[in-house]
């Protein structure tokens, strides 16, 4: 049906994020839902990826058994290998949650990045050059979901970040890809999957709302990210077009600044404040309180 093969005329719309596009999956005659990877697939992915240590995979599904969360989280087959490298990496222990793994796996990438070029880490800090390179990763990425790229021009990497560029394309986040054009070759990279640029975006807007010199620029982030503007009126529709653009980002963001969310907060105070309906004040109050979880 894909390739065309079959019902030539008719259009078809394939999607990994069917809440993305809810609305043109209403007007489908027909929706199907793709659930190949199983359970046994969880395992067999497991047990090959510790093919060399069958104790640790026997260790690891015994502790996803017994946690609800991680174990709908591997469902995904990309989320069941990031759970090996971090079981792997991290001496056996699990995250307790989808946004946990992905700081974790960053971390991880992060430091074999630093054994790979024999840069040298004081216990678990990463060194300066690696943290700018991170938030480097991360700046491209929130930009890039602001413009819905996802494919990058490695020479205007080159270009805008300078002396962090080479981390940037190097520590193992990004793929590279260049252009069919025999004219002219362009050099592309992406990251290895949107989930990493929706975490890093998050990552990137929560260093800037935590520093008090890049603290403005955070706060501004901030309201793109949840459609709060600086109007004197609230606008609940921009409201929830961006909940669901960036679903993943808003989520990552909260788990990631922590005990940190004081400025967030701020910003949702600042928009109830604003409404003068008392139903658009339950409407909002009850988004603020979904985001925070």
């Amino acid at each position: 049906l894909i390739q065309g093969k079959i019902l030539r005329n008719c259009h078809v719309l394939v999607t990994s994020r069917p809440y993305h596009c809810v609305k043109d999956l209403e007007k489908c005659h027909q929706f199907y839902r793709i659930t190949g990877y199983s359970k046994q697939d969880s395992i067999r992915c497991i047990d090959k990826y510790f093919d060399k240590s069958p104790e640790s995979a026997e260790k690891l599904l015994k502790q996803l058994a017994g946690n609800i969360n991680l174990s709908e989280i591997v469902v995904n087959p990309l989320n069941n290998v990031l759970i090996c490298v971090v079981w792997e990496d991290n001496k056996e222990k699990l995250p307790s949650n989808k946004a946990e793994l992905y700081q974790m796996i960053v971390f991880s990438v992060a430091r074999r990045f630093c054994t790979k070029q024999n840069i040298p880490m004081e216990f678990d800090n990463l060194p300066l050059n690696i943290k700018e390179a991170l938030l480097g990763l991360g700046k491209l990425s929130w930009e890039g979901l602001e413009q819905d790229q996802l494919q990058f021009n490695i020479d205007d990497i080159n270009n805008k970040y300078g002396p962090s560029a080479d981390n940037i394309l190097n520590m193992g986040l990004l793929t590279r890809d260049h252009s069919i054009s025999r004219i002219k070759h362009t050099y592309y990279c992406a990251f290895l999957h949107k989930t990493f640029q929706e975490y890093m975006a998050a990552y990137y807007i929560s260093e800037s709302l935590k520093n008090e010199r890049t603290r403005m620029q955070g706060i501004r982030c901030s309201r793109s990210l949840f459609g709060m503007t600086e109007d004197s009126e609230i606008d609940l529709g921009l409201i929830s077009t961006r909940r669901s653009r960036y679903r993943e980002v808003q989520n990552f963001l909260l788990f990631v600044l922590g005990d940190n969310t004081g400025p967030l907060f701020d910003i949702f105070a600042e928009e109830l404040n604003k409404v003068t309906r008392e139903e658009d004040k339950d409407r909002l109050s009850f988004m603020c309180l979904m985001w925070t979880g």
